[in-house]
């Protein structure tokens, strides 16, 4: 019995997890992707109209809204000196943001993603490069939920404990009835 426990139970409990992680994984990859390809595209049309000495631009502000909005997330223009010229939630207009990633940012390290799976956000830096120097003017700061993704997980997760349940009363009736018929010869020999 204690054999058909650990051949059934514990395998499944491991297969539920290695699925629910291999999901999780891929679903942030692939928001992370579709975010990627559209500030690369912003990331052009900024750095073209010239937005960090012109952030009154009605189509680029639009435009950052529109993905801000689609994303559920926020978007954040930082110029040379580190000073917000541009928050989508208007909270950090005119403030300083000096983080880690942003400093990173200007030193070359392009396109930074970070997970944060416990506050469910993705956050990631693209940098603003002027066409013509391939100098680093800016940085755009993006942070996007991943709400949803999360409570797929939790979903997943109910559903792999009502897995796991029935198995284990399946092994346990399965284990019990094969071990009165393994048991019945040593009983008559006793």
């Amino acid at each position: 019995m204690i054999i058909l426990v650990l051949i059934g139970i514990v395998p499944c409990i491991i297969a539920t997890n290695v699925v629910i992680r291999s999901y999780e994984d891929r679903a942030v990859s692939l928001r992370a992707m579709n975010v990627k390809n559209q500030c690369d595209i912003l990331c052009d049309s900024l750095t073209s109209v010239d937005y960090l000495a012109h952030p009154d631009s009605e189509v680029l502000n639009s435009e950052l809204s529109l993905l801000s909005n689609i994303y559920n997330g926020r978007i954040l223009i930082i110029n040379s000196d580190f000073k917000v010229i541009k928050d989508t939630y208007d909270l950090d207009t005119g403030k300083t943001s000096v983080s880690k990633e942003v400093i990173s940012c200007y030193d070359g390290d392009k396109g930074q993603v970070q997970y944060d799976d416990k506050n469910a956000y993705i956050e990631m830096t693209f940098p603003l490069e002027n066409q013509m120097t391939g100098e680093i003017e800016g940085v755009m700061l993006v942070s996007v939920s991943t709400n949803e993704i999360a409570q797929n997980v939790r979903i997943l997760d109910n559903q792999g404990i009502l897995v796991i349940v029935v198995v284990v009363l399946l092994v346990l009736i399965f284990g019990y009835i094969l071990a009165g018929i393994l048991v019945k010869p040593f009983l008559r020999v006793t």
